[in-house]
């Protein structure tokens, strides 16, 4: 499994540094990649040298985006990697919301539900389906 995380937050990145190496030491059998960008105040290498960024998010199974007050030009780069991203996406943040994919859940879902017939009652009846779907995976278990 792999998780790109890219982040302006170095304490959040040190965790995950920290857990990294705790799973490894734990499980050493399982197959973990953790790819970290930081990225406040380094945009500009990654503006003028993309391709890294855009593959890592793009190749991984979960990426995770916390890029609060980046620039446009850096936001449209990590946009790139998560439009191709096939796993899960989440966003923290409201930069590119848009892209949030978790499971079947997509910003884009969201929004065709909104636009359908019965506006806040469709959206009601979607958390509730949800909601129930999820009740019944844990009793599964």
């Amino acid at each position: 499994m792999k998780i790109t995380i890219t982040a302006v937050s170095v304490p959040a990145l040190r965790q995950i540094q920290a857990f990294r190496k705790r799973y490894e030491q734990q499980y050493p059998e399982d197959d973990l990649t953790i790819v970290c960008f930081y990225v406040a105040g380094q945009e500009q290498r990654y503006v003028l040298e993309p391709e890294k960024i855009i593959n890592d998010i793009a190749t991984a199974d979960v990426a995770v985006v916390d890029i609060m007050g980046a620039s446009e030009e850096f936001q449209e780069i990590v946009a790139k990697g998560l439009k191709a991203c096939k796993g899960h996406r989440i966003v923290i943040g409201n930069a590119l919301r848009d892209y949030i994919r978790l499971g079947s859940f997509s910003m884009g879902a969201m929004g065709k539900m909104m636009k359908g017939s019965g506006g806040k009652k469709r959206f009601r009846e979607c958390v509730r389906d949800v909601r129930h779907r999820w009740r019944r995976g844990i009793r599964q278990r």
